[in-house]
Protein backbone atom coordinates (compact mmCIF):
# COMPACT_ATOMS: atom_id res chain seq x y z
CA UNK A 1 0.00 0.00 0.00
CA UNK A 2 1.34 3.40 -0.98
CA UNK A 3 1.18 6.04 1.77
CA UNK A 4 0.68 9.65 0.75
CA UNK A 5 1.23 12.78 2.77
CA UNK A 6 -1.79 15.04 3.24
CA UNK A 7 -0.43 17.72 0.89
CA UNK A 8 0.30 15.14 -1.81
CA UNK A 9 -3.27 13.85 -1.64
CA UNK A 10 -4.74 17.33 -1.74
CA UNK A 11 -2.64 18.08 -4.83
CA UNK A 12 -3.49 14.72 -6.41
CA UNK A 13 -7.23 15.36 -6.10
CA UNK A 14 -6.95 19.10 -6.76
CA UNK A 15 -8.44 20.06 -3.39
CA UNK A 16 -7.85 23.30 -1.50
CA UNK A 17 -5.95 22.62 1.74
CA UNK A 18 -7.53 25.72 3.28
CA UNK A 19 -11.01 24.23 2.77
CA UNK A 20 -10.36 20.52 3.34
CA UNK A 21 -8.66 19.71 6.62
CA UNK A 22 -8.66 17.59 9.72
CA UNK A 23 -9.29 19.61 12.86
CA UNK A 24 -8.39 17.78 16.05
CA UNK A 25 -11.05 19.66 18.00
CA UNK A 26 -13.81 19.91 15.42
CA UNK A 27 -17.33 19.89 16.85
CA UNK A 28 -18.14 16.58 15.15
CA UNK A 29 -14.96 14.88 16.42
CA UNK A 30 -15.85 16.04 19.94
CA UNK A 31 -19.41 14.74 19.50
CA UNK A 32 -18.38 11.19 18.65
CA UNK A 33 -16.11 11.01 21.67
CA UNK A 34 -13.42 8.44 22.34
CA UNK A 35 -15.39 5.25 21.72
CA UNK A 36 -15.30 4.21 25.36
CA UNK A 37 -19.10 4.10 25.70
CA UNK A 38 -19.74 2.32 22.40
CA UNK A 39 -17.19 1.40 19.73
CA UNK A 40 -16.94 3.67 16.71
CA UNK A 41 -16.01 2.45 13.25
CA UNK A 42 -16.10 4.36 9.99
CA UNK A 43 -15.85 7.85 11.50
CA UNK A 44 -13.35 8.73 8.76
CA UNK A 45 -16.30 8.64 6.33
CA UNK A 46 -18.06 11.47 8.17
CA UNK A 47 -17.41 14.92 6.73
CA UNK A 48 -18.16 17.95 8.85
CA UNK A 49 -19.32 20.83 6.70
CA UNK A 50 -18.62 24.22 8.29
CA UNK A 51 -19.76 27.54 7.00
CA UNK A 52 -16.94 30.07 7.43
CA UNK A 53 -17.39 32.07 10.62
CA UNK A 54 -20.23 29.85 11.84
CA UNK A 55 -18.66 26.71 13.36
CA UNK A 56 -21.64 26.21 15.66
CA UNK A 57 -23.98 25.75 12.70
CA UNK A 58 -22.11 22.84 11.13
CA UNK A 59 -23.72 19.86 9.47
CA UNK A 60 -22.24 16.51 8.55
CA UNK A 61 -22.46 14.00 5.76
CA UNK A 62 -21.60 10.30 5.97
CA UNK A 63 -19.96 9.35 2.68
CA UNK A 64 -20.27 5.64 3.46
CA UNK A 65 -24.04 5.78 4.00
CA UNK A 66 -24.67 8.80 1.74
CA UNK A 67 -26.60 10.43 4.53
CA UNK A 68 -26.80 14.05 5.66
CA UNK A 69 -26.69 14.49 9.41
CA UNK A 70 -27.33 17.21 11.92
CA UNK A 71 -24.53 17.67 14.42
CA UNK A 72 -26.76 16.17 17.12
CA UNK A 73 -27.09 12.95 15.06
CA UNK A 74 -23.41 12.26 14.38
CA UNK A 75 -22.66 10.06 17.40
CA UNK A 76 -25.89 8.10 17.07
CA UNK A 77 -25.15 7.51 13.40
CA UNK A 78 -21.59 6.19 13.76
CA UNK A 79 -22.68 3.65 16.38
CA UNK A 80 -25.84 2.62 14.52
CA UNK A 81 -26.22 -0.91 13.20
CA UNK A 82 -26.84 0.37 9.65
CA UNK A 83 -23.58 2.36 9.57
CA UNK A 84 -21.60 -0.47 11.10
CA UNK A 85 -23.01 -2.98 8.63
CA UNK A 86 -22.14 -0.72 5.67
CA UNK A 87 -18.59 -0.44 7.02
CA UNK A 88 -18.36 -4.21 7.38
CA UNK A 89 -19.72 -4.72 3.86
CA UNK A 90 -17.05 -2.40 2.48
CA UNK A 91 -14.04 -3.68 4.44
CA UNK A 92 -14.95 -7.00 6.07
CA UNK A 93 -17.41 -8.69 3.67
CA UNK A 94 -16.93 -12.13 5.21
CA UNK A 95 -17.83 -10.81 8.65
CA UNK A 96 -20.74 -8.86 7.14
CA UNK A 97 -22.12 -12.05 5.60
CA UNK A 98 -22.56 -13.51 9.09
CA UNK A 99 -25.38 -11.01 9.61
CA UNK A 100 -27.23 -12.03 6.44
CA UNK A 101 -29.15 -14.81 8.18
CA UNK A 102 -31.65 -12.20 9.40
CA UNK A 103 -31.26 -9.31 6.94
CA UNK A 104 -33.90 -7.00 8.46
CA UNK A 105 -32.77 -5.26 11.64
CA UNK A 106 -36.31 -5.17 12.97
CA UNK A 107 -36.16 -8.95 13.37
CA UNK A 108 -32.74 -9.08 15.00
CA UNK A 109 -32.44 -10.58 18.46
CA UNK A 110 -30.28 -8.94 21.15
CA UNK A 111 -27.49 -11.47 20.51
CA UNK A 112 -27.01 -10.13 16.97
CA UNK A 113 -26.57 -6.57 18.26
CA UNK A 114 -24.17 -7.83 20.93
CA UNK A 115 -22.12 -9.65 18.30
CA UNK A 116 -22.07 -6.56 16.05
CA UNK A 117 -20.92 -4.49 19.04
CA UNK A 118 -18.08 -6.95 19.73
CA UNK A 119 -17.00 -6.88 16.08
CA UNK A 120 -17.00 -3.06 16.11
CA UNK A 121 -15.01 -3.11 19.34
CA UNK A 122 -12.38 -5.41 17.81
CA UNK A 123 -12.04 -3.14 14.78
CA UNK A 124 -11.80 0.00 16.92
CA UNK A 125 -9.16 -1.64 19.13
CA UNK A 126 -7.15 -2.61 16.06
CA UNK A 127 -7.56 0.53 13.93
CA UNK A 128 -8.55 3.27 16.38
CA UNK A 129 -11.18 5.89 15.71
CA UNK A 130 -10.97 7.54 12.31
CA UNK A 131 -10.57 11.30 12.07
CA UNK A 132 -13.46 13.33 10.76
CA UNK A 133 -12.67 15.49 7.75
CA UNK A 134 -13.74 19.14 7.87
CA UNK A 135 -14.76 20.93 4.69
CA UNK A 136 -15.36 24.66 4.66
CA UNK A 137 -18.65 25.54 3.02
CA UNK A 138 -21.52 23.44 1.73
CA UNK A 139 -20.91 24.80 -1.76
CA UNK A 140 -17.30 23.59 -1.83
CA UNK A 141 -18.40 20.18 -0.50
CA UNK A 142 -21.05 19.74 -3.17
CA UNK A 143 -18.82 20.98 -6.00
CA UNK A 144 -16.00 18.62 -4.98
CA UNK A 145 -17.91 15.65 -3.60
CA UNK A 146 -16.30 13.00 -5.81
CA UNK A 147 -12.79 14.35 -5.14
CA UNK A 148 -13.50 14.45 -1.39
CA UNK A 149 -14.72 10.83 -1.49
CA UNK A 150 -11.53 9.81 -3.27
CA UNK A 151 -9.42 11.74 -0.77
CA UNK A 152 -11.14 9.97 2.15
CA UNK A 153 -10.56 6.58 0.53
CA UNK A 154 -6.81 7.23 0.40
CA UNK A 155 -6.42 8.58 3.95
Amino acid sequence: RVVFKRKELLDLFDLDGEKVLIEEKSPAQKKIGDGSMSPIIGAEYVVEIQEVGNKQNSNCHCLLCDKSLKMSEVRIHVVSANHRLKYLAAFFPTVRSKFNKVPSLKFWRPAAYTYLESVANSIQNRDGIGRILTVHTETYFKENLEKIKAYVEYT
